[in-house]
């Protein structure tokens, strides 16, 4: 579970329409004019990951739960090694997939995350 204050958000259309729009980006964007190289290695996105997420803690706290906690008790309350495994499995999806492919592949991570089922099952 990467959060759970009271309980998980749910996983919505929305959601993961906007996952998924920037996993599809990131392969495009990665992707070098020889359509066989790629901007950032596989093994870098470490730091870049890592930088991401430090950046991203401000305006999630003043997003989530109506700006209810504070970043750094935002930041206590998430599982940082977990998000960022999640984040390296979809990033690694688009050096494995085609563009065609790779909308599927991301549904199934998501499937596998707090409320994944019941959004494949239209709840």
């Amino acid at each position: 579970m990467m959060f759970s204050p009271k309980r998980d958000a749910p996983l919505t259309n929305s959601c993961v329409a906007s996952i998924k729009g920037s996993i599809l980006e990131i392969q495009d964007l990665n992707l070098q004019d020889n359509k066989t190289s790629h901007y950032v290695k596989q093994c870098e996105w470490e730091d870049l990951l890592d930088a991401a997420y430090d950046a991203a803690i401000d305006p999630a706290s003043a997003e989530i739960f109506d700006g209810l906690y504070t970043p750094k008790r935002l930041q206590g309350m998430l599982k940082k090694l977990l998000i960022m495994s999640v984040a390296k499995d979809f990033l690694n999806l688009t050096y494995t997939n085609s563009q065609k492919s790779l909308p599927g592949a991301i549904d199934e991570i998501l499937i596998d995350l707090p409320g994944g089922k019941e959004w494949e099952e239209g709840k």
